[in-house]
């Protein structure tokens, strides 16, 4: 299963910021035990052009998620929480993806 999900395009100086963590959560129902407003996070993993990695240097200012998990509804759209060092938190929603 592969979706793409564009529109999450708040920027940020990401030379001038680390990337400590993310947060992903459900706005659709995803399963049984995940209502929507849930925390997905673990069901993602974080990608480069090199493969899986956890930590963002600088010159990493582009963020691909895997989601490695089938939801219930292949309707469905994400919150994607990203927090910075200096207490900074960027936040957006995608678009809706079909996931079938």
């Amino acid at each position: 299963m592969s979706a793409r999900a564009e529109g999450c395009y708040d920027y940020i100086q990401i030379n001038e910021h680390r990337v400590e963590g993310w947060d992903i959560f459900s706005l659709n129902g995803f399963d049984a035990t995940h209502p929507a407003g849930s925390r997905l996070t673990d069901y993602f993993e974080l990608y480069s052009r090199d493969g899986v990695y956890k930590e963002l240097t600088s010159q990493d200012a582009l963020m691909q998620f895997a989601l490695y998990a089938i939801p219930d509804q292949s309707e469905q759209q994400f919150v994607v929480d990203i927090y910075f060092n200096d207490n900074i938190v960027v936040r957006d929603t995608t678009e809706v993806v079909w996931l079938d």
